[in-house]
């Protein structure tokens, strides 16, 4: 089985781009685990905020280290940056997966 990674993209810091992570919405069953990958050249932080806004986890990822997150109940997810704004993206769990269109 493929892994599910997301990689923060270089030059995230600059609120100026178009896209900070290469995949922004993720569609996956529970018990998956998804691994963030830092290319960028400063350390980043990544939150993983619940649907009711509760804070998962929150984890500093240096340059070029990875940070591993297990999603086990269904929910939509927020991943984020607290120190960029713009950094965030959708984790979707469920027993049935949906595409995004």
């Amino acid at each position: 089985m493929a892994e599910e990674i997301t990689t923060i993209t270089p030059g995230s810091s600059d609120e100026k781009r178009e896209r900070f992570y290469d995949i922004t919405y993720y569609p996956i069953k529970p018990g998956k685990i998804i691994k963030w990958s830092n290319a960028d050249n400063i350390p980043h932080e990544i939150e993983i905020l619940s649907q009711n806004n509760v804070t998962s986890k929150n984890y500093k990822i240096n340059p070029k280290d990875t940070f591993s997150f297990k999603f086990e109940k269904n929910g939509k997810y927020t991943f984020q940056s607290p120190q960029y704004h713009l950094m965030k993206g959708i984790v979707d769990v469920t027993k049935i997966l949906k595409l995004k269109n």
